[in-house]
């Protein structure tokens, strides 16, 4: 009887598994979200930038919202710098533990090009001098492609900065 019960329940507890994605509805990775940085866990272990991203990029259904997955997260937008002061790159860091985060950024051929480091005493928010932090300097780099490495206790994440001139 038991083995019975399992066979019928073992289909029910596998779906309930796969709930995470939605299977009908895909990721859309050029759907328009809105560009706040209210970061979310999603049910994949990936953060994502807000809820829209997590349904629309992720393609998940669920997700827990006001924190990180990681120990820390990353979120700049635009990853596009011209010379329109006017519209610089928002760089934002959200830490879950109180700590230190070093921002380095390097062109193409290596060489260091902006370092800066930001600070935090309180857990699970947004670096206050990074919300955002606007890298006007990126706007006096030359054309080109630019790597930004935000470093937290040995940890690292990375975006592709791209330079344009008009």
């Amino acid at each position: 009887m038991k083995r019975l019960l399992l066979i019928f329940f073992l289909p029910f507890i596998a779906s309930a598994q796969s709930d995470c994605e939605d299977q009908y509805r895909g990721k859309d990775a050029f759907h328009i979200i809105s560009t706040d940085y209210s970061p979310v866990c999603g049910c994949d272990g990936e953060t994502y930038r807000n809820s829209d991203a997590a349904y629309w990029w992720g393609g998940i259904n669920y997700w827990t919202s006001n924190t990180i997955c990681d120990d820390f997260d990353i979120d700049l937008y635009p990853n596009v710098s011209t010379s329109d002061i006017t519209i610089p790159a928002h760089l934002r860091i959200y830490m879950k533990y109180p700590g230190t985060a070093s921002v380095t950024i390097y062109n193409d051929f290596g060489k260091l090009m902006l370092q800066r480091r930001f600070e935090t005493s309180l857990p699970e928010q947004v670096i206050n001098d990074a919300n955002p932090y606007d890298l006007y300097e990126v706007q006096t780099f030359p054309r080109g492609i630019y790597i930004l490495i935000v470093t937290v206790n040995g940890n690292k994440k990375y975006r592709k900065i791209i330079r344009i001139t008009e």
